[in-house]
């Protein structure tokens, strides 16, 4: 595997400037990014999300992630006060995957990011990430 934040050839990049995207290259290219991100969430925090989709949707990028917290935090955000505590830390791992993984997706999809919002839930244990590219990629 690559290193995740080197700047190497991008391999498996949609091969044509050819948009809207197939549904089949859709599927693949949510499917090798999805990839990825579970390696980067891994490397940097030791885990994944249990439950992590990527979604394509016209000119945007949705990641979702469902139960990202290790046991330590679970129980930190049980606590009065603690799942603010937990919503903070996580939002600065969310901004540090943004700016790791940008110019990486922003080549893949040979597409630029014009807008993006991010945001975790401790309490329910949930991340989700939008990201708004000048490209539609599939047509709604």
């Amino acid at each position: 595997m690559p290193d995740l934040l080197s700047n190497e050839k991008i391999e498996g990049s949609f091969e044509s400037d050819k948009y809207p995207l197939t549904n089949k290259d859709r599927k693949k290219l949510q499917h090798e990014i999805k990839i990825y991100m579970e390696k980067y969430f891994k490397s940097k925090l030791g885990q994944a999300a249990e439950n992590f989709k990527i979604f394509i949707w016209s000119d945007m990028l949705i990641f979702r992630a469902e139960k990202i917290l290790s046991p330590p935090e679970k129980y930190i955000a049980q606590k009065l006060k603690g799942s603010q505590f937990v919503r903070k830390a996580r939002m600065e791992v969310a901004k540090q995957h943004s700016l790791d993984n940008l110019s990486y997706l922003e080549k893949k999809l040979k597409a630029k990011c014009i807008r993006q919002s991010y945001d975790v839930d401790a309490e329910k244990d949930f991340f989700i990430h939008v990201m708004v590219f000048d490209k539609v990629f599939i047509d709604v």
